[in-house]
């Protein structure tokens, strides 16, 4: 992702001198569940708690916001099929905190799919996927 900010110096001494140029930094979102990252051990209490996904972006001066627009969340039932949860903004949707009530237990492993997200201009952009290990 390259967004774009200005930068004003402004040099006070014998003259008074305003310089603008452009920054650019190169930024790399991620998305979480809460502090979580992918790849992480979650309780099943603990889960069945959490709101939905968040987007974050490390090492950067700079403050960027995303929102994250859609997500499908995916999970084996009992029987081992696949169900699939589409979720539109940040929050789980009714369907997919269903799933996650019904068909979770320790063992499982629940994915995040198709994360998109949209920066401060407006620019959607597709992240990672996330992938969590029931405790």
């Amino acid at each position: 992702m390259n967004y774009k900010k200005l930068l004003q110096i402004k040099l006070i001494g014998a003259f008074l001198l305003f310089y603008s140029l452009k920054v650019s930094a190169q930024t790399q979102a991620s998305a979480a569940l809460g502090a979580y990252t992918s790849g992480s051990k979650i309780p099943k209490a603990v889960f069945s708690t959490l709101p939905g996904v968040g987007v974050y972006v490390r090492d950067v001066v700079l403050e960027i916001k995303y929102n994250v627009t859609s997500y499908t969340l995916k999970l084996a039932d009992d029987e081992g099929i696949l169900r699939q949860a589409p979720c539109q903004g940040a929050a789980f949707s009714s369907l997919a905190k269903q799933y996650i009530n019904d068909y979770t237990k320790p063992g499982d492993i629940i994915s995040i799919e198709n994360i998109k997200a949209k920066d401060e201009g407006g620019r959607e952009v597709k992240l990672p996927s996330l992938m969590y290990y029931i405790e």
